[in-house]
C-alpha cells in the first residue's frame, strides 16, 4: 500500500514501522516508479486512534495492556500479518509479571520513560525511550518501571501473540 509519512506538528517525529515481508530495496517503490497498483486485494489501511480501544489486559499490577492488533485475537479484522502489536502503560513500581513465550520473539520497544528487563541469565538490563530490548523465543523476562513517570513500551510479537505460547513464571 502507498503510504507517506510527514511530521504535521512543531516536534520532531519519531517512529517506528514493522514490515511484513521484511523491509528490502526491491520493495520500496519511490519517485517516477509509483504507479496505482491494477486490480490489487489490499485493503484500506488499518488506524489504531487510541490504544485503550485494543483489547485490555489488567493482571493488577500497576500495568495495563492493550492489544492494537492481533491476526489471531481479533480474526474479525482480517489482519494482513503473522505478528501482533501490544501497548504498555507501566506506573511508576509497577510490573509486567515474568513471562516467556514458546515459539514466537518478542521486541520490547520504549516509547517514553524507562524500564529495567530481568533477563533469563539473571541480569538487569534499563531500557531508555528510543531503545529496544529483542527477546528469542522462550527467552524468559520481567519488566519493571523503575522510574518515577509512566514509562510507555510497545511489544512486537513474531508469530503472533496467543494465550497458548504464554508461559508466566515466577517473580524476582
Amino acid at each position: 500500500m502507498l503510504q507517506s509519512i510527514e511530521s504535521i506538528g512543531e516536534d520532531d517525529l519519531r517512529y517506528l514501522s514493522a514490515n511484513q515481508p521484511q523491509y528490502s530495496f526491491a520493495i520500496d517503490i519511490r519517485g517516477d516508479d509509483l504507479v496505482p497498483l491494477q486490480n490489487s486485494t489490499i485493503s484500506d489501511p488499518i488506524i489504531i486512534s487510541d490504544p485503550a480501544s485494543g483489547i485490555e489486559w489488567d493482571y493488577d499490577t500497576g500495568t495495563l495492556i492493550y492489544t492494537l492488533i492481533n491476526p489471531v485475537l481479533m480474526p474479525e479484522m482480517d489482519i494482513p500479518i503473522n505478528y501482533s502489536v501490544a501497548y504498555a502503560q507501566i506506573r511508576p513500581g509497577g510490573n509486567i509479571v515474568g513471562n516467556r513465550l514458546t515459539g514466537s520473539t518478542d521486541l520490547i520497544y520504549v516509547l517514553e520513560g524507562r524500564i529495567e528487563i530481568r533477563a533469563g541469565d539473571g541480569e538487569d538490563y534499563t531500557i531508555t525511550a528510543g531503545h529496544a530490548a529483542l527477546f528469542p523465543p522462550g527467552k524468559p523476562k520481567e519488566i519493571k518501571n523503575t522510574g518515577t513517570t509512566d514509562a510507555i513500551i510497545l511489544s512486537i510479537v513474531d508469530p503472533a501473540w496467543r494465550p497458548e505460547i504464554f508461559e508466566m513464571i515466577e517473580n524476582r
